[in-house]
């Protein structure tokens, strides 16, 4: 069964910005090479001219390049992102005439019947095109709803307060970097979700909030921990290029052993360009501005970047189609909701556990499809467009998914991006913790993150999601086999059927208690 694997410092003067030096001579040193501490020394501020023995030379170069390191490993991989559409973008289909887009057509022409034939009915039985129960759930104190998450994203400005102070240089140390963005992170996270708790919001209401949260954390903790390895590595390269003026600064500055040490410098002022200025446009610190930190809230992506591939203009047309496709969508799922699935779960008491299912097999499906197609087809995209974002590839080829791993990979790429920068590389590099309990670490964290968020919907702390979440590990096991291997269409229909039968066993799971005893 496959639920979604659906988030005391000192004061000192501000820093400059650093002499532009010439480094082009020297090849980059890739990002994995091993690292180098650099530490502050106070003797290689030397004046110029100054006149430095080999012995001097050597003692000071020994303590500032060759023996420390520069920081720990960074946990990015280079930037994912280019520019590309999105699978199921219509524009995208027309343009590279796909063969399967009348498919497409015919899916949203069938949907379209659909609701024309549920209302139908209903106006039949009823005498109401369709019911407004769900609605007024939706709308229930609507000002109060929009109240609350505009709170949340004011409060997010407090990550880029903490990153300028960064920047103007009030604390630089790595402990009290650490120790103050976790402590941010926690209070964003755990004050809101007691906020949540305690408005005692309908359900509708309080996923909402709940899920926004959850996202934007994951946008802080990438914002904060990219900008705090860059601030490490930006004051290893004031000292490194501080030591490349003092050995600039010696008599005679064709010696061997100058030669050879200024060689070793450049290198290393090379490979520091190359992670604070990784795109060639935008060179940290200069990226801790409002604007940015602004837009990168409003792109459609969890993981920063000093750049990403932009767009040459905002097509207005297209956001307004995605606007349409978004309320048209949310119009086909409220239908499904109110008609298809609520009184099937009103009425569960006088039904069979099999027939609960059979039942609520095919209305939870349409929800899952148009809950896919409302975040990463209109939602993403309509933010993608306003904000220039360019890389579009917000979900892979998903469908086609043969094992269950497979499809975590390609449902939702924002959040397995961040996963797997944050969670998984960072595991590696920084806790030393095999692939394999990396793995499991990542999978752990989700599935904790979802039942976290049924507990706030739902008021119950059952742990039905997050047992289904881990049923997924044998499952990944058995999609690996060889056999599933040479049968990839048998696994792709048995990861359908898990599709199917998973939300509904979920709403049955949680809705038993409520609905049950009404």
């Amino acid at each position: 069964m496959a639920p979604e694997p659906i988030l005391a410092p000192a004061l000192a003067p501000a820093a400059t910005e650093p002499e532009k030096l010439d480094v082009s001579p020297v090849t980059r040193i890739p990002r994995t090479t091993s690292p180098t501490r650099l530490s502050p020394q106070s003797h290689l501020h030397a004046r110029p001219g100054r006149h430095l023995t080999d012995s001097t030379l050597s003692s000071a170069s020994s303590t500032s390049v060759s023996s420390c390191r520069i920081s720990k490993p960074s946990s990015r991989r280079g930037s994912p992102f280019r520019a590309r559409s999105s699978k199921l973008d219509l524009e995208r289909l027309e343009r590279d005439k796909d063969d399967f887009r009348g498919f497409f057509v015919l899916f949203w022409v069938a949907m379209g019947f659909y609701t024309l034939l549920t209302m139908v009915n209903n106006l039949q039985t009823t005498g109401i095109l369709f019911g407004l129960g769900t609605f007024r759930l939706m709308t229930s104190n609507l000002l109060g709803l929009v109240r609350d998450d505009l709170m949340i994203v004011a409060s997010l400005f407090s990550a880029f307060v903490l990153n300028w102070l960064m920047k103007m240089h009030v604390f630089r140390h790595p402990l009290v970097r650490a120790v103050l963005q976790h402590t941010v992170q926690s209070v964003f996270f755990f004050g809101w979700l007691s906020w949540i708790w305690h408005r005692d919001l309908p359900w509708v209401q309080s996923g909402t909030l709940t899920l926004h949260v959850i996202a934007m954390l994951f946008k802080i903790h990438s914002y904060n921990q990219y900008n705090g390895e860059l601030n490490e590595r930006y004051w290893a390269d004031r000292r490194v290029r501080a030591e490349y003026k003092l050995l600039e600064s010696v008599a005679d500055p064709t010696a061997a052993t100058v030669t050879s040490r200024l060689e070793e410098v450049k290198a290393k002022l090379a490979e520091l360009e190359t992670e604070l200025c990784p795109g060639g446009t935008v060179r940290y610190p200069d990226n801790v501005t409002l604007a940015n930190f602004a837009d990168y809230l409003l792109c459609p992506t969890l993981v920063y970047e000093l750049e990403y591939p932009r767009t040459q203009s905002i097509r207005w047309s297209y956001v307004c189609e995605k606007l349409a496709a978004t309320l048209g969508s949310i119009m086909l799922m409220y239908i499904t909701v109110e008609h298809y699935i609520l009184p099937v779960l009103h009425n569960m008491r006088n039904m069979t556990f099999a027939g609960l299912l059979a039942q609520l097999f095919f209305p939870f499906m349409i929800c899952y499809l148009m809950t896919f197609y409302i975040i990463f087809e209109c939602v993403c995209n309509g933010f993608a467009e306003i904000t220039r974002f360019a890389d579009r590839n917000f979900y892979g080829l998903w469908w086609n998914s043969s094992s269950f791993d497979q499809f975590a990979r390609e449902w939702n790429k924002p959040v397995h991006e961040f996963l797997l920068r944050h969670v998984y590389l960072e595991s590696i590099q920084n806790y030393k913790v095999s692939k394999k309990n990396a793995t499991l670490l990542t999978f752990l964290f989700s599935s904790c993150l979802h039942e976290l968020a049924m507990i706030i919907v739902s008021r119950k702390f059952r742990m039905y999601l997050f047992l289904l979440q881990m049923f997924q590990l044998p499952l990944i096991w058995l999609g690996r086999l060889p056999w599933s291997r040479r049968h990839p269409v048998a696994g792709n229909a048995f990861f359908w059927f898990g599709m199917f039968a998973g939300p509904p066993l979920l709403a049955i799971s949680y809705c038993f208690e409520y609905y049950y005893y009404l």
